[in-house]
C-alpha cells in the first residue's frame, strides 16, 4: 500500500491560526459518567479505500474499514454517541475507527487539531518519517536526513523543499531543516481507545501499543467487567485509562488515563496528515 493508507494525492490546503487547548479535548473527571445523546452516523467504505468523511449534518467518524456486525460494534456506537461529552470535543477534532497506524489498527482515536495540519494535505509515509524525525533531533542537514531515509540527497531534497512549500519546515541558507514552530504540535490531544467485551488483557496490550502515539489511551468494556478489573495492574503501570460502557447507552471513567507524550513521531505525523486528508475529502465533497 503506497503512501499513507494507500492515500492518493488530494489538492494542497494551508490555514494559518492555532488553537486554544481548551477548544481542543477536554479532560476526564475520574468517576464522571456521559449521559448526553449525541445522534451519529458512521462512514462506510468499500474495502481497499481509505477513510473519507462524507458531509452531514450529525458528528461523523471516518471509517477506515467494513464495520464487523456484534457485541464490540454496539459497546463502540454506545461509546462515539457519547465521546462530545466525555472529551469535550470542540470544532476542530477529528474521530475515526479502525486507523491503520504502525503496526496496529486502534478501534478509535480522536484527535483535536490545529488547522495548519491541512498543508500535509499530500503528504505521504517517508514525508511524516522526515517530519517524526525533526520532531526528535529539532534540525538536520540534507545529507543527514538523506543517509537517514536511505535515500539519495536528490530525492531527499525534494521532498524537503515540497515540505518547506508546505510551511511545514524551515530551512537556512545552508540546507538545515528544522520543522517550522506551528508543525511541532499540530495534534494538541490524540486519545485512542480500545473496544472489548471480555478480553481485557488483550485490549489493555493493544491499548498499551497505541501510547506510542496517543497523549491518553483507554479501553472500553462493558460496565460489569470495568469494574471487576480495573485496578489491575497492566492499567496501572502503563498508565492506560478504563471506560465503561453500560447498556442504556452512558459512559463511565472507571480508571482515568494518564497523559503522556507520544514516542514514535512518524505515527504522529502520518496521522496529522490522515487528517488533513480527511478535511480535503470532506471540503471537495460539499
Amino acid at each position: 500500500m503506497s503512501g499513507i493508507a494507500g492515500h492518493a494525492s488530494l489538492q494542497s490546503g494551508r490555514a494559518g491560526v492555532g488553537l486554544r487547548r481548551d477548544e481542543c479535548l477536554g479532560s476526564i473527571r475520574d468517576g464522571e459518567v456521559a449521559s448526553r445523546a449525541v445522534a451519529l452516523r458512521w462512514v462506510e467504505l468499500p474495502p481497499g479505500q481509505s477513510g473519507r468523511v462524507i458531509p452531514t449534518l450529525m458528528p461523523t467518524v471516518t471509517q477506515f474499514r467494513p464495520r464487523r456486525s456484534g457485541p464490540e460494534a454496539v459497546i463502540e456506537d454506545r461509546l462515539v454517541a457519547q465521546i462530545p461529552s466525555l472529551f469535550q470535543a470542540g470544532r476542530h477534532c477529528w474521530m475515526a475507527s479502525s486507523v491503520p497506524l504502525g503496526a496496529g489498527m486502534p478501534d478509535l482515536i480522536i484527535a483535536a487539531y490545529k488547522p495548519l495540519v491541512l498543508a500535509l494535505v499530500d503528504a505521504d509515509l517517508s514525508d511524516a518519517q522526515i517530519l517524526g524525525y525533526l520532531r526528535a533531533v529539532r534540525s538536520a542537514r540534507l545529507e543527514t536526513i538523506a543517509e537517514r531515509m536511505r535515500v539519495s540527497n536528490r530525492s531527499a531534497g525534494r521532498r524537503l523543499h515540497r515540505l518547506v512549500e508546505a510551511r511545514a519546515l524551515h530551512v537556512t541558507p545552508v540546507e538545515t531543516f528544522s520543522l517550522a514552530p506551528g508543525c511541532r504540535n499540530l495534534l494538541p490531544e490524540i486519545i485512542s481507545i480500545e473496544v472489548k467485551v471480555a478480553n481485557w488483557q488483550r485490549a489493555a496490550d493493544q491499548a498499551r501499543r497505541n501510547r506510542l502515539f496517543s497523549h491518553r489511551s483507554f479501553v472500553a468494556l462493558p460496565s460489569h467487567v470495568a469494574e471487576r478489573v480495573h485496578d489491575e495492574a497492566a492499567f496501572g503501570r502503563h498508565g492506560l485509562g478504563v471506560l465503561g460502557v453500560t447498556q442504556n447507552g452512558d459512559v463511565r471513567v472507571a480508571r482515568p488515563a494518564r497523559r503522556t507524550r507520544p514516542v514514535v513521531w512518524s505515527y504522529y505525523y502520518q496521522l496529522a496528515a490522515l487528517i488533513a486528508q480527511s478535511a480535503a475529502d470532506r471540503k471537495h465533497a460539499l
